[in-house]
């Protein structure tokens, strides 16, 4: 653990406000209001409450200042046989609910992408999943943050075997679907 998932949620708890907010001529056209949904594929949705209500006294200042809420929800994966269509559509159901609940997310948090090489094989082998999954991720107005950690396969002894190239490869799929969308 480096710390990217507390990095990111504090990018999307961050309200977004130009420097000068006495520039705006009305406080309705400036909503510093956050609302962050977390896919883990990771951590436990405890783990992330704790790190927002240590992202909360960072910015508890500027909170009270503007009478700023910010909201955290979690979807967290259990590792196992997911399959892409319920992936995609518990998320896509979650935003959904939050529209119509008048209260949309301002950004998503997709955290321990990197996890599903290891242990999400359904979503490992669809080459279509993360293509689509961002592609419809874009038609939302969000922010989208995804942590992915490079590591490596094997001892020195065995390095460089064409075996764990193809699997780091394979792990690699995920984040190179991303940088593309």
């Amino acid at each position: 653990s480096s710390g990217k998932a507390g990095l990111s949620l504090s990018l999307l708890l961050s309200p977004i406000y130009s420097k000068n907010i006495n520039l705006l001529s009305t406080k309705s056209q400036l909503n510093l209001n956050r609302k962050v949904l977390i896919i883990s594929l990771l951590y436990p949705e405890n783990y992330y409450n704790d790190l927002k209500s240590r992202i909360a006294k960072k910015f508890q200042n500027l909170y009270k200042e503007h009478n700023v809420r910010s909201k955290v929800e979690c979807l967290y994966f259990y590792s196992g046989y997911l399959t892409p269509e319920d992936f995609i559509s518990r998320i896509l159901q979650k935003l959904d609910e939050a529209i119509l609940g008048g209260e949309p997310f301002t950004g998503i948090l997709l955290d321990g992408l990197h996890n599903v090489s290891l242990q999400f094989h359904k979503l490992q082998e669809s080459d279509m999943v993360w293509p689509t999954l961002y592609s419809l991720l874009a038609k939302y107005k969000l922010t989208i943050v995804t942590t992915f950690t490079n590591f490596a396969i094997g001892n020195e002894k065995n390095r460089g075997a064409i075996d764990d190239d193809e699997i780091l490869l394979k792990g690699h799929k995920p984040l190179l679907h991303a940088l593309v969308q």
